[in-house]
């Protein structure tokens, strides 16, 4: 599968916003059936390490680890 995204950054409220945009591009019959549940393993993984980077640049705790 292709993926592609996009990273925005933009003032919001006296600090910065960060929004994530991507597209899965699945390729062959495999890809389209696997792609749904990938899809959302990797959104979870990412909330996750969004949210630690965000703990960690504002100072809030240590970085936690990821996986």
């Amino acid at each position: 599968m292709n993926v592609e995204s996009t990273e925005i950054f933009e003032p919001a409220n006296g600090g910065t916003r960060m929004r994530w945009v991507w597209e899965v591009k699945p390729r062959g019959t495999a890809g389209k059936l696997t792609t749904p549940v990938l899809a959302r393993m990797l959104g979870r993984r990412l909330d996750r390490a969004f949210a630690n980077i965000k703990r960690v640049l504002e100072g809030d705790v240590p970085a936690a680890p990821t996986t």
